[in-house]
């Protein structure tokens, strides 16, 4: 029978007082760093959690990234209703955290964070694809599930959707309908993994079709604002041959898209067709059904919440989950002759 870990041991191992291991876990008092570093790395050897940490441990942080607007954009909102109506139920609570203030920490600094707040784990959101955080938390055994993106690294964990099969699903509709000049635009396409297999998928469906990729119809926009996607457009159906039809990487893309094509008095979809991945907003009218796919916000929030349980109390489990998305056909791609 393996021995029971208490604080003791780990004070014993590391050959300090239980006080000093107790000043660690709440980060609380003055340890040397070198000593807190020792207590934390034993801590982690043997997964100890003290026993008030085991019935206290009921919040989960949020890590928020791109927040400005986080609960104006329909994606992100449903995904937090999501997350709350699970957690009331589960009787857990949720800590909203700015991603900005946890970059760039330590693994050790990490775990304490987590230790001292209770945290059982955290739930990332908007996370770029490349972003450190994750590598830290990794590497400080903090457990955490990146939301509605994938990871490149297969050891970390997430909950996604299938961005690429629906994207070439909905621009291959697109082509059968007759278009072959397919604009893409949208905001961090190469740094949001999500949108990067959306791209992906609007890809394979031109080679699929041996449609020829053509750069100036891709419209990687710095940011959302009106002047931006004003002079974007205004760039792109100035063209000699414009695209007949717009594939968009998200709501906010296809609502800006939608609004700057009516000012320049472009008919939807007489003139130019649109589509892309869309969850409609409260406030949008609802006479425009654009042909989409939307991912089920608040299936992935709830998921997220009870997978993140699960992950604290067994490390070694991995979390890789994609649910299925809805597809629309919508009325905004018009059939070509």
């Amino acid at each position: 029978m393996s021995k029971k870990v208490s604080i003791y041991t780990i004070a014993d191992e590391v050959g300090v007082s239980t006080a000093t291991v107790s000043k660690v876990i709440n980060n609380k008092g003055y340890v040397s760093e070198k000593i807190a570093e020792k207590v934390l790395r034993t801590i982690r050897k043997y997964n100890y959690v003290p026993t008030q940490k085991k019935h206290s441990d009921n919040a989960i942080g949020v890590v928020c990234f791109h927040n400005e607007r986080l609960l104006a954009s329909p994606f992100s909102s449903k995904l937090m209703t999501g997350m709350s109506l699970q957690a009331f139920k589960d009787g857990n609570e949720l800590l909203l955290i700015d991603g900005k203030a946890l970059v760039g920490m330590t693994p050790e600094e990490l775990f304490r964070y987590r230790f001292s707040r209770s945290i059982c784990g955290f739930l990332l959101l908007n996370a770029d694809a490349e972003s450190p955080l994750m590598g830290a938390m990794s590497n400080g055994k903090v457990p955490f599930i990146n939301i509605a993106n994938s990871c490149n690294d297969t050891t970390f964990n997430y909950i996604s959707s299938h961005n690429y099969e629906s994207a070439m699903e909905v621009v291959d509709y697109m082509i059968c309908m007759g278009h072959r000049r397919i604009a893409i635009a949208g905001v961090l396409m190469q740094q949001v993994n999500s949108h990067r297999e959306r791209f992906d998928g609007y890809r394979a469906a031109l080679e699929k079709h041996k449609i020829e990729l053509n750069s100036d119809f891709i419209l990687e926009l710095p940011d959302q604002e009106p002047e931006t996607f004003d002079n974007a457009v205004k760039r792109l159906m100035g063209r000699a041959e414009p695209p007949t039809a717009i594939f968009f990487i998200n709501t906010e893309c296809g609502n800006m898209l939608y609004s700057t094509l009516n000012a320049q008095n472009y008919r939807l979809p007489d003139d130019i067709s649109l589509a892309g991945c869309y969850e409609m907003p409260e406030s949008f009218p609802s006479t425009i059904d654009f042909a989409s796919f939307a991912q089920p916000a608040e299936e992935m929030g709830a998921l997220a919440v009870k997978n993140i349980k699960e992950l604290s109390h067994s490390p070694k489990k991995s979390i890789h989950l994609r649910v299925d998305n809805i597809i629309s056909y919508g009325n905004t791609v018009k059939k070509l002759i």
